[in-house]
């Protein structure tokens, strides 16, 4: 396999993971911190960039196609 799908493997089994950290938020109706783990910010990663993959899809969906032109 080569270098770079084996950082896109490690970068999905990371994603959500201890391994790229985490944020601690303040929860407003308990006070309890609950701890949410950070993503990896890969664009390959199914969770981290699920959001701005469909975003982009949509924008192409919306473009028009260029006008047929007969030969």
């Amino acid at each position: 396999m080569p270098g770079s799908h084996e950082r896109v493997v490690q970068a999905i089994i990371d994603g959500r993971s201890s391994t790229c950290g985490s944020v601690i938020y303040p929860c407003e109706d308990c006070g309890e911190p609950p701890v949410v783990a950070r993503c990896c910010g890969h664009r390959h990663g199914p969770v981290c960039q699920q959001g701005k993959a469909e975003s982009w899809l949509a924008r192409q969906l919306e473009r028009p196609l260029p006008p047929m032109t007969s030969g």
